[in-house]
């Protein structure tokens, strides 16, 4: 690369282009921060899917146990069924409570972005070769 563009590229490292990086040493040091961000976002996807598998299982369970009056206009459910189903409820809450707390960084995190590459933007309109 050096040899094919060597008025704007020196050392490993974009002359001015490279937003927020001067040395090869901070870009891996960001590469890694991006892949351990990566491996985090896999894990917490992972619990996701998990919290919402078990939820499903636990009402079959519980409509299965359930019993419906003679008229059908109510149910009746084992003590410990409907214990079960108040701790699906609460969690359900948490969740959504934790993931518009998500959105809401995620959100930061895009305009964070946006202003990063605007700058960049900015910096390449100005740039001289």
């Amino acid at each position: 690369m050096k040899k094919e563009i060597p008025h704007i590229y020196k050392g490993g490292i974009l002359n001015d282009k490279t937003i927020g990086v001067d040395t090869v040493k901070d870009l891996k040091k960001h590469s890694d921060e991006i892949h351990k961000q990566k491996q985090q976002q896999k894990a917490d996807a992972t619990a996701e899917m998990k919290v919402f598998k078990e939820p499903k299982e636990v009402l079959k369970k519980i409509e299965a146990s359930a019993k419906k009056t003679m008229f059908g206009d109510k149910v009746t459910l084992p003590s410990k069924e409907f214990e079960k189903l108040k701790d699906l409820s609460v969690s359900s809450m948490k969740v959504q409570y934790q993931a518009e707390k998500r959105m809401a960084a995620a959100n930061e995190k895009i305009e964070e972005l946006e202003e990063k590459y605007y700058e960049a933007d900015r910096r390449a309109d100005n740039a001289e070769f």
